[in-house]
């Protein structure tokens, strides 16, 4: 590792650094971990609109990252879906025996679910659902 970005590393830690040698030059990214911090941003008690603002991104990427959160039991989905929607489509989870996993089958539940739910509120769901298969 070229010592630029050594140094680079131990100052801006856990900031994760790849560097691209097809260059003529070697460029230095900063990668860090999204997820982490748009988890970190709502447990801190902004929204995910106010998180996708402040990070400018849109809503439905903010979701996808919580989406783990909830997945892997760090997060409560109550935290982020009402529980009638979670009943609402927790009756359609049941009509069908395993989750949706493809884009066609998660847009077939949004037709079916109507313009009330998100994409997003969804992928909580199956996100949620996962867990408790787990």
């Amino acid at each position: 590792m070229p010592t630029l970005a050594r140094k680079c590393q131990k100052i801006l830690m856990p900031t994760l650094f790849t560097t691209n040698p097809g260059k003529s030059h070697m460029e230095i990214t900063a990668v860090t971990n999204t997820k982490q911090v748009s988890f970190d941003l709502f447990k801190k008690g902004l929204s995910t609109a106010q998180i996708a603002k402040e990070r400018s991104l849109v809503e439905n990427t903010i979701i996808g990252h919580l989406c783990v959160f909830v997945e892997n039991g760090e997060l409560d989905i109550n935290k982020l879906l009402s529980s009638e929607k979670q009943n609402a489509m927790g009756k359609l989870f049941a009509q069908s025996p395993k989750l949706p996993k493809t884009w066609s089958a998660v847009k077939a539940m949004k037709i079916e679910l109507g313009d009330n739910f998100s994409y997003g509120d969804i992928n909580l769901m199956i996100a949620y659902e996962t867990r408790k298969l787990s």
